[in-house]
């Protein structure tokens, strides 16, 4: 038999079994089907091409003629997927979370929280005071919060701070810490015999922070 034909011979029977396993079955007059299984199952299409199901365990789903899907479970946590490949999902306590093709992730809570992650490592984070921090994969993190205030920090240990007064610190993995003022004054205190040569270093590694940061 030639494999088209084997196919649709094979669909049919598919189709036969399907329509067999059902208890009931009807059709109203705007062109709805109903139908109901031995197990309990109840599913619904309508003339769009919608495609309805639930179970007796209280989980409904759909699917739309887009090839778009959607769920939600007896628990009230809901769940869809697109036809471009992005997920989405929520839950009873006011939480939602996303994912797309590209491998990002996306989490917001009812708090106000938000959250990404991509798939090179990076991540990402803000709160609902307006406080926000990153880390990327090599190990650097960033932060910046309401008040003007500045942060950072690198997989070497050291790490970076801005007022909004205009201050500046940095402290390093040695003991070593560094500071500047807004009105040009510098201070150190640093375990190492060359503290000028150190501080120098801190403050063009903070300058480099503060410039790459994204707060």
């Amino acid at each position: 038999m030639d494999p088209q034909d084997a196919a649709y011979y094979q669909g049919l029977a598919d189709a036969a079994n399907a329509m067999n396993s059902l208890a009931e079955c009807t059709v109203d007059a705007m062109g709805n089907v109903y139908a109901t299984d031995p197990m309990g199952n109840l599913y619904v299409a309508d003339p769009m091409g919608n495609i309805y199901a639930a179970d007796p365990m209280g989980n409904v789903y759909a699917a739309d003629p887009m090839g778009n899907v959607y769920a939600a479970d007896a628990m009230g946590n809901a769940y869809a997927a697109d036809v471009m490949g992005n997920a989405y999902a929520a839950d009873p306590m006011g939480n939602a979370y996303s994912a797309d093709p590209m491998g990002n992730a996306y989490a917001a809570d009812a708090m106000g929280n938000a959250y990404a992650a991509d798939p090179m490592g990076n991540s990402f984070a803000a709160d609902a005071m307006g406080n926000a921090c990153a880390a990327d994969a090599m190990g650097n993190s960033y932060g910046g919060d309401v008040m003007g205030n500045s942060y950072a920090g690198d997989a070497m240990g050291n790490s970076y701070a801005a007022d909004a007064m205009g201050n500046s610190y940095v402290a390093d993995p040695s003991g070593g810490a560094y500071a500047a003022d807004a009105m040009g004054n510098l201070f150190s205190a640093d375990p190492s015999a060359d503290a000028a040569a150190a501080y120098y270093q801190g403050a063009m590694d903070l300058v480099n922070a503060l410039t790459n940061s994204p707060y």
